[in-house]
């Protein structure tokens, strides 16, 4: 399979850019939403994408 590298915007607070980062090293990581808050310090609501 080819990589192919995307150049994305990164957030500007410090607790969803810890949740980017932590998705990009590992994008099949199976924690929830609330998990992943609970991990950088942000409510689930912070972390939810519609």
């Amino acid at each position: 399979m080819t990589e192919l590298r995307l150049g994305l915007p990164q957030p500007r607070d410090d607790r969803v850019a810890a949740l980017t980062a932590a998705l990009a090293g590992d994008p099949a990581d199976p924690r929830t939403r609330a998990e992943f808050g609970a991990t950088v310090g942000a409510s689930e609501r912070t972390v939810n994408v519609p």
